[in-house]
C-alpha cells in the first residue's frame, strides 16, 4: 500500500509504502503523479515496507519509467528513505538503485525520515 501526503506549501509529495509493495503500483502512482502537476520535491519513504518484490530487473524498469516521465521537476529533490536493515539486504540492488534519475533533479538515499525531509525541503522551508 501507499499512502500519499501532499504538503504544497513545501512543494512536497510524500509516499509512505507499507507491506509488499510491487513495481506496478509504484509505476502506477508515479504516472498519477506525473499526469497532474507534479511537486518539485518528494520523499518515498520505503522503511516500513517488505521489499522482496522489488528486484534490480524490476528497479531498472522503473529507473526507465522515470527517465520517460519525470519532466517539469527541474532543481528537483527526491529521497528514498530505508531502514538500516533494508540497506544491508538492498546491496545487491544498489547498482540498479543507481540507475533511477530524475531529470533535472537529484535522488539520495537515506536511512531516516527526518534527515531525508531535511535535505528535500530544507532550503524550501527557510524561505
Amino acid at each position: 500500500m501507499i499512502a500519499i501526503e501532499s504538503e504544497a506549501h513545501l512543494q512536497l509529495t510524500t509516499f509512505v509504502c507499507t507491506g509488499t509493495p510491487v513495481p506496478a503500483e509504484i509505476e502506477s502512482e508515479l504516472a498519477t503523479f506525473y499526469a497532474g502537476t507534479p511537486t518539485l520535491h518528494t520523499i518515498w519513504e520505503f522503511s516500513g515496507a517488505d521489499l522482496t518484490a522489488l528486484t534490480a530487473e524490476k528497479i531498472s524498469l522503473l529507473a526507465g519509467f522515470l527517465k520517460e516521465t519525470s519532466h517539469s521537476r527541474e532543481g528537483g529533490r527526491s529521497a528514498l528513505v530505508f531502514s538500516m536493515n533494508q540497506l544491508v539486504d538492498l546491496t545487491d540492488r544498489l547498482p540498479s538503485l543507481a540507475e533511477l534519475e530524475v531529470h533535472h533533479g537529484t535522488i539520495k538515499i537515506f536511512s531516516g525520515l527526518e534527515k531525508a525531509r531535511a535535505w528535500t525541503v530544507g532550503e524550501s522551508a527557510a524561505q
